[in-house]
């Protein structure tokens, strides 16, 4: 039987909170306090999917990309479940590659230059791999 979302992640999202919210209290970050009273809300995203479970990742780095604090009018740029020719699933890959190019180029990863080296040599855009 299908339970509601609220349900079944219920102890995750307090959990998730409660681990942000110690993580502010750790790093002595100014608003850790209003954190940890801040109350949880599960919005009611127009793109809730049935049958797509593996691309939530993807859903939750372009919503927090995209939101401007308030839902109406809001749009991320994804399309809905049932959109034609496959559009939602088209659109998630070309997000998750934008999302894999700047995770694996960014100045922060220490494999940043094998990985550019061994793109240019795939590519035959020279440099050693």
């Amino acid at each position: 039987m299908w339970k509601s979302g609220r349900y079944i992640y219920a102890k995750n999202v307090k959990l998730q909170h409660d681990t942000f919210a110690n993580y502010l209290r750790l790093k002595k970050h100014l608003k850790d306090k209003i954190m940890k009273s801040a109350p949880v809300v599960r919005q009611k995203m127009e793109l809730r999917t049935k049958s797509n479970v593996v691309d939530c990742g993807v859903f939750a780095m372009r919503y927090m990309e995209t939101y401007m604090e308030q839902i109406a009018g809001w749009t991320c740029g994804l399309a809905k479940e049932d959109a034609p020719n496959q559009l939602q699933q088209r659109l998630l890959n070309e997000q998750r590659m934008k999302y894999i190019v700047k995770i694996m180029l960014h100045s922060e990863n220490e494999n940043r230059t094998q990985v550019t080296k061994s793109v240019r040599k795939i590519l035959n855009l020279g440099g050693k791999e």
